[in-house]
């Protein structure tokens, strides 16, 4: 490697935890833009050649050979892809697409030092699975990431032994190596996501296609993108090739220099439209969903998501693609379109950090999580004058109270005395327990039953957490969802008798006037410090 080229500290870290791993499959989360390649590279030169790097298609090969040199310009990278098999240089780039061939996969070689798995989060697939078990016998194989899951919820826990290294995209922001972001809900009248059907863990992207076409929904985003961000350069993301050029041509019609791009169009054509964008022909580039992945020019500065989804991984990554830092780049715009209702398990900027939309609008993503710490240590006061203390929890809101716990959403966990967490459902309440060193696990208990489910065991907080939501989120009915929703109505409504007459019978003492929501977590915290206290 190149002299010139210095680690920052966190990814000095990241090599060292997977040198420092004492397993075979360990996995290292860093966010878009914050040096996945660097990383894997270094390891690869500190390790030993030979080395094998996979990624998942074809075209994304050359990229990841280019970055490679970018960084080492000393070692030839091999491609092993459609009709090349380079696979006799130090370093070799391969697409799962093609090593999943049983022909192919035969003419590897197989002493190699280290295998990196890039965009590990489809390495649960069938295809990643045969040539890990081809290659079951290499020493480390390192699994690298944005988003450390599946939207479709398949468990990486079957080919990733133990995430070593993860670093959040509020911390990365907040140190400053990525952009802050700023969000603003488009609301399209007469288009709504309650009515959109879900499959492997999403909305089906044709129902989206369809019903934003029914609601004249580019004409909405291309009357806001030019209310909000007619000065900066966009990138748009759609549910298929025919609102791509829908929401293409709707720009151009409103005299925005705009193309698209998506998988239909060969692959030299895409890359020129590309580069026209990259220096400045086009200022909005729409396209159906190709530039998720492997898709870098640091000057976007506005995204459109156009695409509603359940899937955390997916948003995270077309958000990512405009987080990079650039110079004169202020931040970041996210342009989330939503219906005329919104749903919980639909992933936006405020879901995603936990903060109001105002706030997301307004200040940014930095300075609303600190304003919504600021205000829930006051609604902690509150609680506790209320008589929280005596129901035995602190009720913190996660993303606020801990900067480093990313990616929350309105989901109203409570703190039991105990250092536990608990989340309770209509039918079962959900538990963090600390283990050993910074290890947790989670588990669901039953109502009534009190049968246990383990659900997450041996991650952080941040992303043990993380997995018991969406197992929530991703499973719960609308009246569970509601339950569990922080920011829901009801909580804001009086206490009902029923409440009232049971915070008596737990012998918890209350102000006159209390409200659903907080009545509510003083009996779930109650039966849920009795509930672990019988299962400890």
């Amino acid at each position: 490697m190149t002299e010139t080229i210095q680690l920052r500290y966190y990814q000095r870290e990241a090599v060292d935890a997977c040198h420092e791993a004492d397993v075979q499959n360990p996995a290292v989360g860093l966010p878009t833009g914050c040096g996945k390649t660097l990383v894997f590279s270094k390891l690869i030169e500190e390790r030993g050649h030979p080395a094998l790097i996979l990624a998942h298609r074809d075209e994304l090969i050359q990229q990841a050979a280019d970055k490679y040199n970018a960084v080492d310009p000393t070692v030839p990278v091999g491609i092993v892809k459609a009709g090349l098999n380079q696979t006799d240089l130090p370093v070799v780039a391969a697409s799962v697409q093609t090593l999943a061939r049983e022909s192919r996969l035969r003419k590897m070689p197989m002493d190699f030092r280290t295998i990196v798995v890039d965009e590990a989060h489809h390495a649960a697939a069938d295809s990643y699975r045969k040539i890990l078990r081809h290659f079951e016998h290499v020493e480390q194989r390192v699994f690298v990431s944005a988003t450390l899951e599946r939207a479709d919820k398949k468990a990486l826990g079957s080919v990733i032994d133990k995430i070593v290294y993860h670093r959040s995209l509020l911390e990365m922001i907040e140190e400053g190596y990525l952009v802050d972001m700023v969000a603003k809900a488009v609301r399209i009248p007469g288009f709504n996501t309650h009515d959109l059907k879900v499959s492997h863990g999403d909305f089906k992207s044709g129902e989206i296609e369809q019903a934003l076409a029914l609601a004249g929904a580019e004409r909405v985003a291309v009357s806001a993108w030019l209310d909000h961000a007619a000065d900066r350069k966009t990138i748009v993301f759609t549910p298929g090739v025919a609102s791509a050029i829908l929401f293409a041509e709707a720009f151009r019609r409103a005299g925005v220099t705009a193309t698209f791009v998506s998988g239909n169009l060969e692959l030299d054509e895409r890359r020129r439209r590309l580069e026209a964008f990259s220096a400045g022909e086009y200022q909005v580039v729409t396209n159906a969903m190709v530039l998720t992945e492997g898709y870098d020019e640091p000057s976007v500065d506005c995204i459109m998501v156009a695409r509603p989804t359940r899937s955390k991984p997916l948003y995270i990554q077309q958000i990512g693609r405009g987080t990079r830092l650039y110079p004169g780049k202020e931040n970041l715009l996210v342009l989330d379109l939503v219906g005329n209702e919104e749903r919980l398990d639909v992933i936006s900027i405020p879901r995603l950090f936990g903060i109001d939309p105002d706030k997301a609008e307004k200040d940014g993503v930095v300075a609303g999580v600190r304003k919504t710490l600021a205000e829930h240590e006051a609604e902690q006061r509150r609680l506790a004058e209320l008589g929280a203390a005596r129901a035995g929890f602190d009720r913190i809101d996660t993303t606020a109270h801990d900067a480093r716990l990313l990616d929350r959403k309105d989901i109203n966990w409570l703190k039991l005395t105990d250092g536990a967490w608990a989340l309770s459902g209509m039918r079962s309440t959900i538990y963090l327990r600390p283990l050993a060193g910074r290890a947790w696990e989670a588990y669901a208990q039953e109502h009534g039953s009190g049968r246990v489910y383990p659900i997450a065991q041996g991650h952080d907080l941040a992303m043990t957490m993380g997995i018991a939501e969406e197992k929530v989120v991703r499973k719960a009915k609308s009246d569970s969802l509601r339950m569990i929703d922080r920011s829901a109505r009801w909580r804001q409504q009086p206490a009902t008798d029923k409440q009232l007459t049971l915070l008596k019978k737990l012998n918890i003492p209350v102000a006159m006037g209390i409200l659903a929501g907080d009545a509510s977590d003083l009996i779930s915290a109650s039966k849920a410090s009795q509930q672990r206290r019988i299962r400890t």
